[in-house]
């Protein structure tokens, strides 16, 4: 997000960048605008600190989790971060909220496909995570025009990748140089994903069109809405990263080995059981959960015309490109570590 913000092309200038995180970032990006602030969503007065004088407020902040962790911790920071950092919003008199959901809002368990934005949220979620997307976005959704200032939209995406990916390239690279490189399912599922430069850009265009709004004054065509965001035809999971794993550097032993669906549930079983029993006494994040193996195993296929339709959303980045400059990144650093949370206000 900040490196697209700091583009020569930027669609929104941007005067002061705050970034409010636990971690500060690993990159020097050396622009006086750029202002890191440590704290954590589910601090209220911290918040509303940073947020003070803010035009525009980006909340991407999330402990993404596959049933490994606390329901409580997951609703803490997903659903009262949500809620708090709108809470800050309204008393800095902000005029946007962009706040980054997921496709796991209105998964079901089962595959989806060709959906668009008028899917319903499931009447039972999967798992904590999929629940707390859902309720920070009705949260959001909801505060949509607060005293008659406040304007939200709600970005939707789905398998996100790229330079410094923690989640899904890293974890397929770390299986590949300790083996044995695991695939799941038979390889006919389909999903869709994004490249995060597309998906930073479609944040900013998002944003763009509520601050437009408001200067215009007239309501934004987004306002309040959830929006699906990807950049590419679908692809099987696995197939789309091992090009990644392989170009940047990595031999991936057995060449084709795809374990059935059945087998990997009930490895996930067992691996969610041992992280649960383990984690009074250390951090750990099995690689395979129940939710990650249905995940892979299943049909995520939509576009994005909604998002091209009312906030001019095209893809700014081609895959070529973004996938020659995350194949590069892994070259050289090798997979990136899961961000932690740090558990520094009572939950």
């Amino acid at each position: 997000m900040i490196r697209e913000l700091l583009s020569p092309d930027a669609v929104i200038n941007a005067s002061e960048i705050r970034i409010f995180d636990l971690h500060k970032p690993s990159e020097t990006y050396g622009d006086p605008r750029i202002k890191y602030i440590r704290g954590d969503v589910r601090d209220v007065a911290a918040l509303k600190s940073a947020a003070a004088g803010a035009d525009a407020i980006l909340h991407l902040a999330s402990l993404v989790d596959w049933g490994t962790h606390r329901a409580s911790m997951v609703y803490s920071v997903n659903i009262d971060g949500t809620r708090n950092a709108l809470d800050a919003a309204v008393a800095a008199g902000t005029s946007a909220f962009v706040y980054t959901s997921s496709l796991d809002s209105v998964i079901t368990g089962k595959s989806l496909q060709n959906v668009d934005e008028s899917q319903p949220f499931p009447p039972k979620h999967p798992n904590a995570y999929c629940t707390s997307k859902a309720a920070a976005e009705k949260l959001v959704s909801a505060a949509d025009g607060t005293d008659g200032e406040l304007r939200t939209v709600i970005i939707r995406p789905s398998s996100v990748w790229g330079e410094g990916d923690p989640y899904h390239i890293s974890a397929l690279v770390n299986l590949a140089v300790k083996g044995p490189y695991v695939r799941i399912g038979d390889g006919s599922a389909v999903q869709q994903l994004v490249y995060v430069g597309n998906l930073a850009y479609a944040h900013l265009l998002a944003c763009r069109e509520l601050l437009d709004a408001e200067r215009e004054e007239r309501k934004p065509s987004c306002a309040g809405k959830p929006y699906f965001i990807t950049d590419a035809p679908p692809e099987n999971f696995f197939r789309f990263f091992d090009r990644i794993v392989e170009e940047s550097g990595n031999v991936i032993r057995p060449a084709n080995l795809w374990i059935p669906k059945g087998l990997m549930m009930a490895v996930g079983v067992i691996a969610e059981t041992l992280a649960f029993l383990v984690r009074p006494f250390v951090h750990w994040n099995p690689k395979v959960s129940r939710f990650a193996v249905n995940y892979t195993c299943s049909d995520f296929t939509y576009t994005s015309d909604s998002a091209a339709r009312d906030f001019g959303f095209n893809p700014k980045y081609k895959q070529v490109e973004a996938l020659e400059w995350t194949i590069e990144w892994f070259r050289l650093n090798g997979p990136a570590p899961i961000p932690l949370i740090t558990a520094e206000i009572p939950v």
